[in-house]
């Protein structure tokens, strides 16, 4: 089961800290998408549950963002 935060518990234990010279959101997307799917060995429905997307949704980024064509 995937534990929902409130906004500011997820500011505090997010992890993210932004880079000074920043980061592309994409670039971000892109590596939490394959976390997610590493941490459920390529399960795409509960990568995208965990992410708080629909499984098209992830589909949909996979391909865009060319992940697992090596």
């Amino acid at each position: 089961m995937v534990q929902t935060l409130s906004e500011d518990d997820a500011s505090k234990y997010s992890g993210i800290i932004l880079p000074p010279g920043g980061i592309a959101l994409e670039r971000v997307e892109k590596i939490l998408i394959e976390q997610a799917l590493t941490r459920f060995a390529g399960n795409q429905t509960k990568a995208a549950h965990c992410l708080g997307m629909s499984r098209d949704t992830i589909r949909y980024r996979i391909k865009k963002f060319g992940i697992g064509r090596d």
